[in-house]
């Protein structure tokens, strides 16, 4: 017996399938391709623009701003805030940096999920997990330049 949602999926690729010239008809048309997202070649070109900011990056700013600090010395002062962050919240503490935002230890009880290939039930043990809120004067200086 089929649920509806794979009924309909099947007539949609069956209709499709006919709808093909006859030498692209005898092709498997899979349901992936109609369910995949496409993605233009401008908007490839623009996803592989982004740049990410490494502890290098942000180690050079400190290097190029203050003067008698050196290389390594903005290396070691990039990991020693960073390791004081996760030390901090890996105590228990919530982390909060004026401007920029809070990062949130939460702890998440055990609950029943499903795997989405069976929709078997599956048990999702209890877990810690932190989250980021952003400082509303973070979000005026991203949305406004």
């Amino acid at each position: 017996m089929q649920s509806n949602r794979s009924a309909n999926l099947k007539t949609l690729t069956n209709d499709r399938a006919n709808d093909m010239p006859r030498r692209r008809r005898n092709q498997a048309v899979s349901l992936s391709t109609l369910t995949a997202p496409t993605i233009s070649s401008s908007a490839r070109k623009k996803l592989n623009k982004v740049k990410t900011v490494t502890r290098e990056d942000i180690a050079a700013a400190i290097y190029e701003s203050f003067e008698g600090v050196s290389r390594r010395g903005a290396k070691i002062l990039v990991d020693s805030v960073i390791e004081e962050i996760c030390a901090a919240i890996e105590s228990g503490e919530n982390v909060k940096l004026h401007g920029f935002g809070n990062f949130v230890l939460r702890d998440k009880p055990q609950r029943t999920g499903r795997n989405p290939r069976t929709m078997a039930p599956v048990a999702i043990t209890e877990r810690r997990v932190v989250s980021f809120k952003a400082s509303s004067l973070f979000k005026t200086k991203v949305n406004h330049g």
